[in-house]
């Protein structure tokens, strides 16, 4: 949860760095904005609670997601954070039926749902990994483009397998 508050904090201050990186792997318009963007998101919950999503029981309601933003153009992006481990099948399968949830709700007025990895460069994820993501992203990438003078992301970076 370190590295994605920090991943949050940071990309507050460096709006277009990030909103830069994310539009670079996804197929999104030049035109569409981050309007929003949050870390630790209980979403089901949050979403529900707000009447834009149907309630979905309690183990659903308490999964979260390690980052998310909001986009324009009612897209959200969902990124699934990794530093001193590998993606799992099964949490990766949990993302999918988040996002079927969501894009099929009668309440909600989502577009769309791009699912973004976010790993270590040390870590090579298999292309059946790779391809159950809509795009995959590396602490580096994220330490060059939002500066790391305390050296946190390259930190995330380096823990792989520890």
């Amino acid at each position: 949860m370190f590295f994605t508050a920090q991943l949050f904090f940071k990309s507050l201050k460096k709006f277009e760095a990030i909103e830069s990186l994310l539009f670079s792997k996804l197929p999104i318009s030049d035109e569409n904005r981050i309007i929003d963007s949050s870390f630790e998101v209980c979403l089901f919950r949050d979403f529900a609670k707000e009447n834009l999503i149907e309630r979905q029981g309690k183990s659903l309601e308490k999964q979260t997601f390690d980052n998310v933003f909001v986009l324009s153009d009612k897209s959200l992006i969902i990124v699934e954070a990794k530093a001193h481990q590998k993606f799992s099948p099964n949490q990766i399968k949990k993302l999918h039926q988040a996002k079927e949830i969501i894009l099929k709700s009668k309440l909600s007025d989502v577009n769309n749902v791009y699912l973004i990895g976010l790993h270590s460069s040390k870590y090579s994820p298999k292309n059946t990994t790779k391809n159950m993501f809509d795009a995959c992203i590396t602490w580096i990438e994220i330490a060059a483009i939002l500066g790391d003078e305390e050296m946190i992301f390259k930190r995330a970076d380096e823990i792989y397998n520890n």
